[in-house]
């Protein structure tokens, strides 16, 4: 709580001189996008007690799909820009895919089986962890060592908020 509030908050500059967000908005954004997802991990929770959770992984993705597809028809130049991006990335796109369904049938599962209380805590710091190591060594950043401890960190004590 206290590195997100300093984080969104005291919005003081960076070593380069710029702020961490130039406006406000960027900070109810974020705000929002975490209550919305403790919101949908909650009722994802009540919704598979009486679900399979295959079965609302299939319902909640061809759900996304219809809403991304009217999303781009609207927005962009409609079903032509999506096959053209189909045919141009479409190994990334598999990749995704499959990236995508793996996670969220994982996460479902896990949500079935475990306390809601237990299963996002954990899925978050484990997104932390992975985004430090795999952005670090992508991007090259610096004092790898000490952001991959602090991710550790943060995972112990998102074990110890589950017990």
């Amino acid at each position: 709580i206290l590195a997100t509030f300093i984080l969104l908050f005291n919005n003081e500059k960076s070593k380069d001189g710029k702020r961490t967000f130039k406006i406000d908005k960027y900070k109810y954004m974020i705000i929002i996008y975490v209550l919305l997802t403790a919101a949908t991990t909650v009722l994802g929770k009540l919704i598979l007690y009486d679900m399979n959770p295959y079965t609302f992984l299939i319902l909640s993705s061809i759900f996304m799909a219809i809403s991304f597809t009217a999303l781009i028809s609207i927005r962009y130049r409609g079903m032509q820009e999506i096959a053209d991006s189909i045919v141009k990335y479409k190994l990334p796109i598999a990749i995704q895919s499959v990236l995508t369904l793996g996670y969220r049938a994982t996460f479902y599962t896990a949500l079935v089986l475990a306390p809601v209380s237990l299963v996002q805590p954990m899925r978050y710091a484990l997104f932390v962890v992975i985004t430090v190591v795999f952005g670090g060594l992508f991007f090259k950043e610096e004092q790898m060592t000490k952001k991959l401890f602090l991710s550790l960190l943060l995972v112990f004590f998102a074990y110890l908020l589950t017990i």
